[in-house]
């Protein structure tokens, strides 16, 4: 598998994964570091698991071994006045034998 080069993916990201559902709502784990991600703030549509077209607001793109659970809280652009949490909405994984794999990742 060939990985994407580090000077192109020069971010981190910090994600709390759903755990489920509790009594007051969702329940999120302790947050996780991800040192090697590119993110991007680009609106687009995208269609997610059920078939419906919803508008994402940003995408990141990380090493294929990363598998952050649906609906997780990611947080992007950390330190920064741009810095935010939002809701992981999709996922999709790419391989291919002579381009790096990678996963993108769509947040609300």
């Amino acid at each position: 598998m060939v990985a994407i080069p580090a000077k192109l993916m020069p971010h981190k990201i910090t994600y709390k994964p759903l755990l489920g559902q509790g009594p007051n709502g969702q329940v999120y784990g302790a947050p996780v570091e991800i040192e090697r991600a590119y993110v991007e703030d680009k609106v687009q549509v995208i269609k997610i698991a059920d078939g419906a077209d919803v508008a994402s607001s940003s995408f990141i793109v990380v090493d294929p071994d990363v598998v952050i659970p649906p609906e997780s809280l990611i947080t992007v652009w950390t330190g920064t006045p741009r810095e935010r949490e939002s809701r992981l909405m999709q996922s999709n994984y790419f391989q291919h034998p002579s381009a790096p794999s990678h996963v993108v990742l769509y947040l609300e």
